[in-house]
């Protein structure tokens, strides 16, 4: 791609096909590979697109040392400020199985703890699929679907999960293992198809969200998505003179801000993303720069 800000749907169905081969590779060279690995290399197409001036995005990494490298903050710009999706990774195992799907923190579910951090940042909770899966593992189904590297990065709403979980707690059976089977062609679907909506504001939200109350649904103004002392800017571009980065003083601010603490001084577990992407809205462009 070579035009400037040329289609997110496009780059992010791009990805989707990247991960999906990207996982094939590693599966098939026997080499490891992690939610951890796939983010990484997501962060990195997204800062190659930022400089080759293909997508609008920005790419930001959080100032706290102890953060999860394999979650992340997606902020998409609608015509009403910016949404936020807090994405919990998983990958599929060579079983086809989302095997850490149902991973607790010192006791307390992942699910818990990505639903509660949306909540309180007014965001939407969200599972990121990483994909793959050889064709004699298929369902009927996936094998089925025209373009299966499409489904190399999907989404599923954490609320439709916490429900699906609720329904088979109430009828005393406990929920197995997802597999990519179990949850594709639905209910997960291809990431690039909820960027591309949210892109193009094809309101009602709830459409896409239909588990979610988005009754206190925040929608950020483009000045707290950028300007937060709590990420710091990965794809900063320049401006004459230098720019002093604030580290020390937003570390303690947030920590204070962010941190709860048991009894006995015991940190609570909470979601904990690493890196925020940021699509659409403003991407500034200037001179020479220094940062100190």
């Amino acid at each position: 791609m070579s035009a400037e800000h040329s289609d997110p749907c496009a780059f992010f169905a791009e990805q989707s096909r990247y991960i999906w081969n990207r996982i094939a590779f590693s599966r098939e060279m026997n080499i490891r590979i992690s939610e951890t690995t796939v983010t990484e290399e997501l962060i990195y197409q997204f800062y190659r697109a930022f400089w080759e001036k293909t997508v609008a995005v920005r790419i930001f990494e959080s100032i706290e040392e102890y953060r999860n490298g394999s979650d992340l903050e997606i902020l998409i710009n609608t015509n009403r400020g910016y949404i936020l999706l807090a994405c919990q990774a998983k990958i599929t195992y060579r079983t086809g199985n989302y095997q850490s799907f149902w991973h607790q923190v010192r006791g307390i579910a992942q699910i818990d703890l990505v639903r509660d951090y949306a909540r309180r940042k007014g965001g939407i909770a969200q599972y990121l699929l990483y994909n793959f899966l050889p064709d004699w593992k298929m369902s009927p189904e996936c094998l089925a679907l025209p373009e299966i590297e499409n489904y190399g990065l999907t989404h599923i709403s954490a609320d439709e999960i916490f429900g699906m979980r609720a329904e088979r707690e109430r009828q005393g059976r406990k929920m197995s293992v997802p597999s990519f089977n179990s949850l594709h062609p639905g209910p997960a679907h291809p990431l690039h198809i909820l960027i591309c909506a949210l892109l193009k504001n094809s309101e009602p939200f709830d459409d896409f969200f239909p588990a979610t109350d988005l009754t206190n649904l925040n929608y950020y103004p483009e000045s707290s998505v950028m300007e937060s002392k709590d990420w710091r800017e990965m794809t900063r571009l320049g401006q004459i003179g230098f720019i002093e980065q604030p580290y020390s003083d937003a570390i303690k601010e947030s920590a204070a801000e962010e941190k709860r603490k048991r009894p006995g001084n015991k940190t609570i577990p909470v979601f904990n993303p690493k890196f925020r992407i940021v699509i659409g809205g403003n991407v500034q462009r200037g001179a020479i720069y220094r940062i100190e």
